[in-house]
């Protein structure tokens, strides 16, 4: 029999938590909604194929780190709405000089990005050559 792993909903916000003690409702580490990163780098890092990343507003807006963003295998990145947030929060994320904010590696099908306002990237905001199932949802890019 194998062993079956659930997807995690990982938050990007002005705490980090450990474990699953993020709370939405305080922005603090009171809860149990799941776990926050302050940065998205940290969010990506502890990530896997499947998960979900969820920004923050408050923590907006984001930089881009040197490279991009790429997104694993069937994952969301999304801004956080009001059926989760109470609202439907605005989250942007900066090229900070980027050629992309968002590289899909060619390898990473399934993955879906919505909500956010990407501004900026030498090149495109979203880079996605040869991804399957890419879904794009509700994004301000500028």
């Amino acid at each position: 029999m194998g062993l079956s792993v659930e997807a995690a909903t990982r938050y990007v916000t002005t705490v980090a938590c450990t474990g699953t003690s993020y709370s939405i409702a305080n922005n603090n580490c009171t809860g149990s909604d799941g776990p926050s990163h302050t940065t998205m780098t940290a969010a990506l890092s502890a990530s896997a194929a499947g998960d979900t990343i969820r920004f923050r507003a408050v923590g907006s807006p984001y930089n881009t780190p040197t490279g991009g963003l790429a997104p694993l295998a069937n994952q969301t990145w999304e801004g956080c709405r009001a059926a989760v947030c109470g609202s439907n929060e605005t989250v942007q994320i900066n090229s900070n000089g980027q050629q992309h904010i968002i590289n899909v590696p060619d390898t990473s099908s399934g993955v879906t990005i919505r909500y956010l306002t990407l501004v900026g990237g030498t090149q495109a905001a979203i880079r996605a050559d040869l991804a399957d199932n890419l879904t794009l949802d509700t994004l301000d890019i500028s």
